[in-house]
């Protein structure tokens, strides 16, 4: 097996033998964010994650070093919860900095192992049937006399079972691991983890299935405080752990996703829950700008991160921040260089238009740093906060500092 790693928006040029397979992985999944050029590989704008083609895996890495792959997993699960009071206290997995198969499922299995630590949670099931002994309701419109004697009574029993659909997806995402792990260890880890799930039906879900099972087993309640995020764990490997086989042999799997969007999305979703201000994104920009010529009209418009008590009617937010994918390390930069111009003036025009006195920009980093604040020198002017999220500290303390930091420096300042 070769590894090679490269950034984010790079390329990679690829022997004869490999294309043939890349050609038949995108005729039949063309949505994947690949493209293939004679022998030149290259990935959509912002695209992280790993691909294995036979005998060879490609990590993209991202071009931000705050970023590490594990936490590009860690976010994509959190922001594909349909829960808005997630468990924090279930994330933050010590996990390797490497990313391959191997990372999703030693974070998989941590978590599943943590779920069996409280127990699977079933499920009560009716299943009617005539019987001589009564042992559950009598079900008396189906009452006749005459047969009592050699059919019995129609009885509804009641039976508790692990062998719900939840408990189904769960095992199904397990297999799906199990078959495309390479490492041994890993495998025997799994295997450990299946026993327990001995009582649980072998079930195959479509993309379709799972769609459906996504927006209602939020329903489902359990004691067991892991059920949500393993759940939610499980359906995301089920529909976007691509996976192919040869023979019986694993061909090619991937999992990729958009880093930019996702770490936007991860900071959205932590604001949302930390908050009691209203915190949304537009669904379509908003135009700005039009282009007059004697060939048409073209249109300009503008999309914020995040608006905070965002008033329709009025057009005006309390306070609009930012979310930059961009290295943020006051450490080893120039004070004046933490943001560019274009950025800078970008929130200003945010908050000009929103008519809000305070903006932010948010960035990823490595290590904790204070909330730098930026006087615009006109007046009237709003007030710019640079906060910065250190990925390499647990979930809570991440979620923590962010929101006591919008709370302290934005908000109070509108």
């Amino acid at each position: 097996m070769r590894k090679v790693t490269i950034k984010e928006n790079s390329s990679l040029t690829l022997e004869d033998e490999y294309i043939p397979i890349i050609e038949d992985i995108l005729t039949e999944n063309p949505e994947l964010p690949i493209k293939i050029n004679k022998n030149i590989l290259a990935f959509n704008d912002y695209t992280v994650g790993i691909i294995k083609i036979a005998d060879l895996i490609i990590e993209i890495k991202s071009r931000n070093e705050a970023i590490s792959m594990n936490s590009v997993f860690e976010m994509y699960t959190f922001i594909n919860s349909n829960n808005t009071d997630f468990p924090i206290h279930t994330i933050g997995f010590d996990l390797e900095n490497s990313f391959e198969l191997t990372s999703i499922t030693n974070y998989f299995y941590k978590l599943c192992y943590s779920l069996l630590s409280e127990g699977l949670t079933g499920t009560f099931i009716k299943e009617k049937q005539y019987s001589k002994i009564i042992k559950g309701s009598i079900v008396f419109e189906e009452y006749v006399q005459q047969e009592v004697p050699y059919k019995g009574l129609s009885i509804i029993n009641e039976e508790y079972t692990i062998n719900s659909v939840q408990n189904q997806i769960i095992k199904a995402a397990l297999r799906k691991i199990k078959e495309s792990e390479q490492s041994e260890g890993l495998i025997q880890k799994i295997d450990t983890l299946l026993r327990e799930f001995d009582f649980v039906d072998d079930r195959d879900f479509n993309y379709y299935e799972l769609e459906e099972l996504q927006s209602k087993y939020n329903t489902f309640y359990s004691p067991n405080r892991y059920y949500p995020i393993v759940l939610e764990t499980s359906i995301k490997i089920l529909k976007d752990l691509k996976t192919s086989y040869n023979n019986g042999i694993l061909e090619w799997y991937s999992f990729l996703v958009n880093s930019n969007d996702t770490f936007e999305k991860y900071v959205r979703k932590l604001l949302n829950i930390g908050l009691k201000e209203d915190v949304v994104k537009w669904r379509e920009p908003k135009i700005f700008a039009s282009i007059k010529g004697n060939d048409g009209i073209g249109y300009k418009s503008y999309s914020p991160d995040i608006l905070i008590d965002y008033h329709e009617s009025y057009g005006v937010s309390r306070a609009v921040l930012d979310v930059k994918n961009k290295l943020f390390s006051p450490s080893r930069q120039n004070v004046a260089e933490l943001v560019s111009s274009g950025d800078l003036y970008q929130i200003i025009f945010y908050c000009r238009k929103l008519k809000t006195n305070v903006g932010g920009i948010i960035y990823p980093t490595n290590r904790d740093y204070h909330p730098y604040k930026i006087e615009i020198s006109d007046e009237g002017d709003p007030l710019v906060y640079l906060i910065s999220i250190n990925m390499t500290d647990s979930f809570e303390n991440r979620y923590n500092k962010l929101i006591d930091e919008v709370k302290g420096y934005i908000l109070q300042n509108t």
